[in-house]
């Protein structure tokens, strides 16, 4: 590939010194030990343009110039990977706040097809995993595949994504137009200021003949702060009593 990154000398770029066909070649002909380490380092106005590059190899559709100047003001949300100290891959996401919820929307990832099988794609994949995990107010991580892109579905089953929804005629320019939703749910959503299946810490007490479960739920505001209540379930009738015990 023509142009490629070179981080070491960020002003100079790799020129016909290897087609596509020659690094898998070399990749074949190299043992993986002497291959350095994958390494991941921040998206900036110096190398914008082998992002640009390397999605335009990558993936079959294009994208905008808003598209880039969201990726430079992504922060940990957008990385590349270096293999050698070369530019091979990128991840670039961004928040999404519809549906009442917090999730993460993967917007690309992808790697070179000489350098993919060697844990690039994963390792990417982890970078993201550990942000919302160390944040911890996602609510789930999507992305849309091509539906006949088998590999990417299979790629992202392995880390726990699912088929979620299938979109008619998502792509424009590419065949075939459908697209499948794939989504890791992180936790469930709040449905009438109640977590589905957010039930945390169950404990059962009696109380004058009384079975009562108390149970502890986290509820989000809108302002991102977290409540914590006690639900007081009288299961002797049915009724359920919600007693706010300790907010911050």
């Amino acid at each position: 590939m023509k142009g490629l990154y070179n981080r070491k000398f960020p002003h100079k770029h790799i020129e016909n010194d290897l087609t596509i066909t020659q690094l898998s070649q070399c990749r074949n002909e190299t043992p993986r030990t002497e291959w350095s380490k994958t390494e991941l380092g921040d998206v900036t106005p110096h190398n914008i343009k082998q992002l640009k590059r390397l999605n335009e190899v990558v993936f079959p559709v294009s994208y905008n110039d808003k598209f880039y100047k969201d990726v430079l003001e992504a922060g940990e949300l957008a990385k590349l990977a270096y293999y050698n100290d070369i530019v091979v891959g990128a991840v670039c996401c961004r928040i999404d706040t519809s549906e009442n919820s917090r999730r993460l929307y993967i917007m690309t990832l992808g790697c070179l097809y000489p350098y993919r099988r060697l844990g690039i794609g994963s390792k990417m994949l982890e970078h993201v995993l550990n942000y919302v995990q160390q944040d911890g107010n996602f609510d789930s991580i999507f992305l849309h595949v091509q539906v006949n892109n088998e590999g990417a579905i299979d790629f992202y089953k392995k880390f726990g994504f699912e088929i979620v929804e299938t979109k008619e005629h998502y792509y424009k320019r590419i065949e075939p137009t459908d697209a499948h939703v794939l989504q890791k749910t992180l936790r469930p959503k709040i449905t009438n200021g109640v977590k589905n299946g957010g039930l945390l810490d169950p404990k059962k007490i009696s109380s004058q003949g009384l079975t009562i479960t108390v149970l502890q739920l986290d509820i989000t505001r809108s302002c991102e702060l977290v409540t914590s209540i006690y639900v007081l379930l009288n299961i002797a009738d049915g009724e359920v009593q919600i007693c706010n015990k300790d907010s911050t």
